[in-house]
């Protein structure tokens, strides 16, 4: 296996008779193994669950609100509609990790420990690594999986959870929703549109508190995603490649 840039994601296949603890990995301009890569298999169920989020990772200088009260909304909305999640702490303060820690321990977050893969390390760009990271990690473990960010929201207009929704597309479009990926067109709210001067690029939460509705939605990265995992390659923030 040779790796671009110590930031890539590797995913290899594996025969079921070949339990491989490690791979060894060695850059392309130079043929010496540098390190070696632990093997993770996906848990396989007897019984998948249905929906899963997929979140990068979680840091503090320029992802957090130190105002906790948006992200337990945002969690609970989606523990309503049957949702598990999956997060990645980088740097969060205590607060955040006693929230996220009470989550776990009922079951409706899984927390991992990340940090930096360079010297030069961004977690905002290395988002997609983490998020197709969880989606194999995860493959057979869920039904559905979906990437979404904190201040963002996939509500059913129509029914009172996900597998309710996907019962009702299975009907209008009789397909069998486990063979297709469903794409969802983005709204966006801010406080003002367009933004004055004085506005600060750093954007607060603003779910559950809509205030002005950006008409032209469309274009690319305007979308998201509910993706059978099994038919990915990869995750990105927005959807499934």
């Amino acid at each position: 296996i040779k790796l671009l840039s110590a930031n890539d994601l590797i995913v290899i296949s594996v025969k079921e008779t070949c339990r491989a603890e490690n791979v060894s990995a060695s850059f392309v301009n130079n043929s010496q193994t540098v390190f070696k890569i632990p093997v993770i298999y996906p848990e396989k169920p007897s019984t998948p669950q249905d929906f899963h989020i997929c979140q990068g990772p979680l840091f503090m200088e320029k992802h957090l609100d130190t105002d906790l009260m948006p992200f337990i909304a945002w969690v609970e909305m989606y523990r309503l509609l049957g949702v598990s999640l999956t997060m990645y702490n980088y740097s969060i303060p205590e607060s955040w990790h006693k929230v996220l820690w009470y989550y776990h321990n009922q079951g409706i977050i899984d927390i991992y420990q990340t940090g930096p893969t360079s010297d030069d390390d961004d977690p905002y760009r290395n988002q997609q690594m983490h998020i197709s990271e969880c989606m194999y990690r995860n493959m057979y473990k869920f039904k559905w999986t979906i990437s979404v960010d904190l201040d963002e929201l996939l509500l059913p207009r129509n029914s009172w959870n996900y597998t309710q929704l996907m019962q009702e597309l299975a009907q209008h479009y009789k397909v069998d929703p486990s063979k297709h990926h469903f794409y969802l067109n983005m709204v966006f709210f801010y406080r003002e549109y367009p933004f004055p001067d004085h506005e600060n690029t750093r954007i607060p939460f603003l779910r559950l508190q809509h205030k002005k509705e950006i008409k032209n939605h469309f274009g690319y990265g305007k979308i998201k995603s509910i993706s059978n995992p099994l038919l990915c390659r990869g995750l990105h923030t927005h959807c499934c490649k």
